[in-house]
């Protein structure tokens, strides 16, 4: 039986669930996308081991990933989303929202809530 959970465990145990998307800040040209801007209602389902995400009502990708501690391009150590196919993701949960923020220059900053 296992009483101690590691940092992972807990990382992963706060991220896991359904999460409706809010909007998407960033860009070259600094610009804010919305499920109103959009026509797209966005729902992100966190499992242990991938993201699965549906674009209104419809499967549109799936990546496998781990979580990992490593240094961000916004500087200092943070918990990654780490994919194979496609840009890493620093996260942060606040009460009932995920921020999700591509590494890599002129990306998104991702906001969803938890459904």
């Amino acid at each position: 039986m296992k009483f101690i959970l590691d940092l992972q465990d807990i990382h992963l145990a706060t991220i896991i669930g359904n999460w409706t998307w809010i909007d998407s800040k960033g860009g070259i040209a600094p610009i804010t996308y919305t499920p109103a801007s959009t026509g797209k209602i966005i729902i992100l389902t966190i499992t242990a081991n991938e993201v699965i995400e549906k674009t209104n009502g419809v499967i549109t990708n799936t990546w496998a990933y781990s979580i990992n501690t490593q240094n961000s391009i916004f500087g200092g150590s943070r918990q990654m989303l780490i994919f194979s196919t496609r840009v890493n993701q620093s996260y942060e949960i606040i009460e009932n929202q995920l921020l999700l923020n591509d590494e890599c220059f002129d990306c998104l900053s991702n906001k969803f809530s938890r459904i």
